[in-house]
């Protein structure tokens, strides 16, 4: 593709390409405008409400003069690795293995791998379990990610392999096995694609099959057929696939095969047919939303994860189930589904009737079905000519009828919106994309890893499956299962770990997976409140809290449980904590900010931070205020000049300065300070004006020789150079600054002083030469905090996170703007302590 096709497409319009509805008009906008900023050309997307779809998308573009949509098929990086956990988990069912076999060694699955006299005993102790739950004992921030070693280089003994060929997955667990690692298996998590790398194998090893032949015959059966490991090589990829766009550096890369010299990254610097175990599968947004669908039918009875962790009885250091407590899902014969959901459904107290399905009172109850669907809910309006519109049609409100179509309190159907269908469940049976389950004609390129008799047996078996008489559809995994998939180990007692092959949040109610790799990245979310979401991108996004900006995309729909009522002015972000004693103001222009802030003011805030940024020409500036009683004062633009004047007057009101922000404005650096009302231990600051960064460092050091301290030290930067304007106090604490480190280092950093009894005191997060950096100040203190943080967070997944933590009354220690690879980017730090 040339270079100017890559321009046409990158900067391409973003809307959506297919029937639009006027309720997500906003939702729309907001996925737009994020692929705008984060360079993503195309996009596609589905959300569903309690497993009844009700908006899809296509966003963009999938090449030159190919629009996205809900059919076009994507990479999906590593949410394979649920794909592959669910393998694992049906041979589980049929008592062909158990998550406590071993997997090495004279006793494991793997009987030809063993650790050689170099490597590390400790390999006989990993179990199916410790692979699925990444505590295998290898740390790739410790070692490196071993599949992506260059094996020809450093373990030529073994051969030279094609770099596509499953036999490079047994060529690099063999040289692994000559490795150390980096914990005990089971002591904890550390994300490994080697480890389900090596799932892989036991799969083949335990079925006899292929992996993705074996993979593909449990999607087949649940009305899947395009589900499949993707191709390294463009020219190999079906029609339906869209292309992949680098959006970031390096633009190329070496190529994985001889000869080739550099490629694109997206296409020959990594390997995609020998990956699917861990990375190389290819789906729509469709696929992945019924499996989705599928293991929210496992675990949509409302049966408690804490019930199903408190009878497996986990011990509280390994993680490990105690002996018997799985029998049942390991060896002997397996109650039927229906028996396991009547048998979890007595668990909750719900009524169900003698197929053990809940009743329709219990539907009623539970509210699978979204009561607020209305014939205005989807428009069918005219998309661009070369722009399909895909499985859309007017919703009709339907009258109680012979089918078994339920109507709530107020009269409205409740059946899935895309393919008409009730369960007691009130979850699809299956959502139909028929224009897209056809087998794929590309097959013929696998003979290397299905043979051609394979592929055309299971085209024959997924025809007489979906026959017009025959629609057979399985639901993937028993409730058992699934809630085994998400329970936590032993040894974590937070809200969120990682499963058997799953993201859990929410103690449990939320769950899924998220994936990126060059030219592509995405995530999939079951989430507590009864939303389901898959968005697949074709191109990276710098900010990957891809949950975070669906959140609030969702947020913009009315009657659904994440609205949130819009801002008053939709430039300026107004934040309030669930106890209205904090409010947090992002994005105030600097003409607007006197006026907010003595609306503020004039409600009992008292601000306590003030972080401005500069974007294009304008000065923006973020805020937070807390409720007190305590007066202040604040100024805005003072120049050098004005320092001693500010300084002597609010000394004579006995307030004392407590923080300094700088911004530049006319190729000028001006400055905000914040007084507050002084108390005695704090007298004695001082404020130092701005000073390039080596005069600063110098002139710290001679007055900490003094007895002052620095309490505050707000960078800027000018021209390419840091300056720095600061506060310094006449105290007896300790204190530790670092004007100039990686958002990286700061987290090191702070875990450092931690264990010093250092608490943060001012933090910063800044740019140089669009490079985010950090300015911290810690002090010593009885007892440090530890604090929550995010950084390079898009607008839209801090505003979430920002609502999150307000629901919870979360304080904000500070909040920063940044420029980063000419995107504005987000980092903010709570005090969960401060309360």
């Amino acid at each position: 593709m040339s270079a100017d096709h890559s321009y046409c497409v990158l900067f391409a319009s973003k809307d959506g390409n297919e029937a639009k509805s006027r309720d997500f008009k906003e939702f729309d906008d907001v996925i737009s405008e994020f692929m705008k900023d984060q360079g993503i050309p195309g996009l596609a997307l589905t959300v569903s409400y309690h497993g009844n779809v009700i908006y899809t998308q296509g966003y963009g573009m999938a090449g030159v003069n190919r629009p996205v949509t809900s059919s076009s098929r994507f990479r999906i990086a590593s949410m394979s690795k649920p794909l592959t956990a669910i393998g694992v988990m049906r041979l589980v069912e049929q008592g062909q293995l158990t998550l406590e076999d071993k997997v090495f060694g004279p006793k494991g699955i793997l009987k030809e791998f063993k650790p050689s006299a170099k490597g590390d005993k400790r390999v006989l102790q990993i179990t199916v379990r410790h692979l699925l739950r990444h505590s295998a004992g290898w740390d790739r921030d410790q070692a490196g990610d071993p599949v992506f070693f260059n094996l020809d280089a450093i373990d030529a003994k073994h051969g030279v392999v094609s770099p596509i060929s499953d036999q490079l997955n047994v060529k690099l667990v063999k040289f692994m096995m000559t490795r150390k690692l980096q914990f005990a298996p089971g002591k904890r998590h550390a994300y490994s694609n080697f480890g389900f790398l090596v799932l892989g194998l036991v799969l083949e090893k335990m079925t006899q099959m292929k992996y993705e032949t074996f993979m593909r015959e449990i999607f087949l059966k649940m009305g899947l057929p395009r589900l499949r490991v993707g191709f390294t090589k463009r020219i190999l990829c079906d029609t339906e696939e869209v292309e992949y766009f680098n959006n970031r550096d390096p633009n190329v890369m070496k190529s994985l095969f001889a000869n080739e010299g550099h490629v694109l990254p997206q296409y020959g610097s990594f390997s995609m047919e020998n990956t699917g175990a861990y990375g190389g599968w290819v789906a729509s947004v469709g696929d992945l939303l019924t499996v989705l669908h599928s293991l929210q039918r496992g675990c949509g009875d409302e049966v408690a994860v804490e019930s199903i962790q408190e009878a497996r009885d986990p011990g509280p250091k390994s993680g490990q189930i105690h002996p018997g407590c799985m029998e049942r899902l390991q060896t002997g014969p397996q109650p039927t589904s229906k028996a396991r959901e009547k048998a979890l459904g007595e668990q909750i107290g719900a009524k169900r009737d003698v197929d053990g399905m809940l009743d329709e009172t219990d539907v009623k109850r539970m509210k699978y079905c979204h009561k607020y669907v209305k014939e205005s809910c989807f428009t069918q309006e005219p998309s661009t000519p070369h722009h399909p519109v895909i499985g859309y049609v007017e919703v009709e409100i339907c009258t109680w009828d012979d089918v078994g179509t339920s109507r709530d309190e107020d009269g409205v159907s409740h059946c899935c919106l895309e393919c008409n269908t009730f369960t007691s469940f009130g979850v699809p049976i299956q959502d139909e994309y028929s224009h897209r389950n056809k087998p794929c004609e590309f097959e013929c390129h696998r003979h290397t890893w299905m043979s051609d008799e394979t592929a055309r047996d299971l085209k024959k078996d997924y025809k007489e499956e979906t026959s017009a008489d025959n629609i057979q559809h399985e639901c993937v995994l028993e409730p058992l299962t699934v809630s085994e998939m998400l329970a936590g180990p032993g040894c974590d007692d937070g809200k969120q770990w990682y499963g058997l092959g799953l993201d859990v949040q929410d103690c449990g109610t939320s769950f899924g997976h998220t994936g990126a790799m060059e030219g592509s990245c995405g995530t999939m979310m079951q989430h507590k409140s009864g939303f389901s979401w898959v968005m697949l991108m074709n191109a990276w996004s710098r900010d990957m809290d891809l949950d975070g900006l669906v959140k609030y995309a969702l947020s913009t729909v009315k009657g659904y449980p994440l609205y949130y009522e819009a801002d008053k002015d939709k430039n300026i972000h107004e934040i309030i904590s669930q106890d209205v004693q904090e409010k947090v103001l992002l994005l105030v222009p600097l003409p607007d900010v006197k006026a907010l802030i003595a609306d503020a003011e004039s409600a009992g805030f008292m601000l306590t931070w003030i972080n401005a940024c500069n974007v294009d020409t304008n000065v923006y500036f973020n805020l937070i205020f807390r409720q007190s009683i305590t007066r202040w004062s604040v100024y805005f633009d003072v120049d050098d000049d004005g320092f001693s004047v500010i300084l002597e007057q609010e000394e004579h009101r006995n307030r004392q300065p407590v923080l300094i922000e700088s911004y530049t404005t006319n190729d000028k650096i001006h400055h905000s300070i914040l007084f507050h009302e002084s108390t005695g231990h704090n007298q004695g600051r001082i404020i130092s004006p701005i000073v390039p960064a080596k005069v600063y460092l110098k002139m710290i050091s001679e007055k900490q020789a003094n007895g002052m301290r620095v309490t505050c030290q707000s960078a800027s930067v000018l021209n390419g150079d840091i300056y720095v304007s600061s506060i310094l106090q006449n105290t007896g604490q300790d204190t530790v600054s670092w004007l100039q480190i990686t958002a990286e280092e700061f987290l090191v950093e702070q875990q450092r002083q931690m264990k010093k009894c250092r608490d943060l005191h001012y933090v910063k997060f800044y740019s140089l030469d669009e490079e985010p950096y950090v300015s911290a100040v810690w002090a010593t203190k009885n007892i440090a905090s530890d604090r929550y943080q995010r950084h390079g967070a898009s607008k839209y997944g801090l505003l979430q996170e920002l609502r999150e933590a307000a629901s919870r009354n979360l304080r904000l220690q500070s909040c920063s703007s940044y420029m980063s690879e000419g995107v504005l980017n987000f980092a903010a730090v709570w005090n969960p302590s401060d309360v």
